[in-house]
């Protein structure tokens, strides 16, 4: 029909037309919300799939829909809640596995992620996103044996995956036993056959870091891409380690031999934040430029060039890259923390503070601490800082050790009259940067301490 050949507009007339004649009839609504949701319209999305569920509460298939765009839509209370009940009412359905196990094992939970994908195993024997997580929940809990028997389930299937998804998962679980040596042979192994494949590349690369021999892992990816020069993936990790050693020369060489071939918006990426990591940000800006040019409207770039132009403090001209991107996607949430980011490290006038506030405003709930940070630093610059403080302790209580978090902590007590607690989340902070590496905001936080201590 229409919606399967992209004629949206055509499709909705028709879906329409049908809701017209029957307005109870509950698959016309999910193709409307389906084709809503594809216009990024997942207000008005949700609603069609909350009139399904007032009458069919146990559809599965509105409430996995409804949680995806919640998802989407930046409300992740309201997808849990879907997800959940879901997962109630159809322990078979894989989508609504996956997002409860991922989150079960993000809170370290997995006890609760194992049952969950045994349970649906039960329901989908041999399923290899569920075997997948089975061996990824049993390493978290070093059941090596039941991790290695999972893995030969799989490497016995007769599908075509199965062998080198088994490869993958032994590699993974030599990787998790400390044998990086083994763990570097089967990497090899796999990147040899599947030059291009990402995720092998970086088990490959972590593995030989493990052992301190990224001398070896150039040699063996500069090998690799001399037999593989049209790998993408293959030469910016090879690129990625260059620049990581400081070779920047050899990195700048190797994309701009990509570039010969490809225009993939990664390459004009890699190359604008290398010019960046040079303070060559001039240059930076125009490569973010010319990847446009190459690839219009790519998010990623121009992300990239907004935050080119706030290094170079134009700050008006980042603001309105972030502001035309949030205009056709008003849920990309980089581009939302980074103008909020803009409105509150640079400017002082409430209107733009308000801004920041009513932009991270989203972030409250989210499992991404520095998005919500970011919501809670808002607060604070506004003036609202009961509920900044109660946002940041909930933020250091579950991430003590990031020196940021514990920096705005301690201007929220100091704005709050509370210096004691000031003084000992600056200090926090302090000690924290000088453990675990600079963070942005150091001095701040030097400077603020002092001038309570001096009190």
């Amino acid at each position: 029909m229409a919606f399967d050949r992209y004629n949206l507009d055509e499709a909705e007339k028709l879906v329409n037309e049908i809701l017209k004649e029957n307005i109870n009839y509950n698959d016309a609504k999910i193709l409307l919300a389906r084709i809503l949701a594809s216009r990024q319209k997942y207000t008005d999305a949700i609603a069609q799939l909350t009139e399904v569920l007032w009458s069919e509460p146990n559809s599965s298939e509105a409430l996995l829909l409804s949680g995806q765009l919640y998802q989407a839509a930046g409300d992740p209370k309201k997808a849990d809640k879907q997800f959940a009940e879901l997962v109630q009412i159809n322990p078979a359905n894989i989508q609504a596995i996956l997002f409860a196990y991922d989150k079960a094992v993000r809170k370290k939970d997995y006890s609760y992620a194992k049952s969950l994908v045994e349970k649906g195993l039960a329901y989908n024997p041999g399923n290899f996103l569920l075997l997948e997580k089975l061996v990824a929940v049993n390493i978290y809990n070093k059941n090596w044996e039941q991790a290695k028997a999972v893995i030969q389930s799989i490497s016995a299937n007769a599908s075509y995956l199965a062998k080198d998804l088994a490869k993958f998962l032994t590699g993974d679980l030599y990787e998790a036993q400390g044998d990086f040596a083994k763990a570097i042979s089967v990497f090899k192994e796999m990147a040899s056959q599947f030059p291009d494949n990402q995720d092998v590349l970086k088990k490959l690369i972590y593995n030989f870091d493990q052992l301190s021999q990224t001398s070896e892992a150039i040699r063996f990816l500069n090998e690799l891409f001399e037999k593989n020069p049209g790998s993408v993936n293959l030469g910016l990790q090879l690129g990625e380690l260059y620049k990581v050693n400081k070779q920047f020369d050899k990195a700048s060489q190797l994309v701009n031999r990509l570039l010969e071939k490809s225009n993939a918006p990664q390459l004009y990426l890699f190359s604008s934040k290398l010019k960046i990591l040079q303070n060559n940000t001039l240059d930076a800006i125009k490569t973010y430029q010319e990847g446009l040019k190459a690839n219009p409207g790519d998010q990623e770039l121009i992300i990239g060039l907004a935050s080119a132009y706030e290094i170079k403090g134009n700050f008006d001209q980042a603001i309105a890259e972030y502001e035309a991107l949030l205009a056709k996607n008003p849920y990309n949430d980089m581009a939302i923390n980074n103008l909020a980011s803009i409105l509150i490290e640079h400017f002082q006038d409430k209107e733009k503070i308000q801004r920041a506030v009513d932009l991270a405003q989203k972030f409250k709930d989210y499992d991404n601490p520095y998005y919500r940070d970011t919501y809670a630093w808002s607060l604070l610059k506004l003036g609202n800082l009961s509920e900044g403080v109660n946002q940041l302790k909930q933020i250091v209580s579950s991430n003590p050790d990031t020196s940021v978090f514990r920096y705005h902590l301690g201007y929220g007590y100091y704005k709050s009259n509370n210096p004691n607690a000031a003084i000992t989340e600056l200090k926090q902070a302090i000690q924290l940067s000088n453990k675990n590496g600079f963070f942005t905001d150091k001095n701040n936080a030097e400077a603020l301490l002092n001038s309570l201590e001096k009190k």
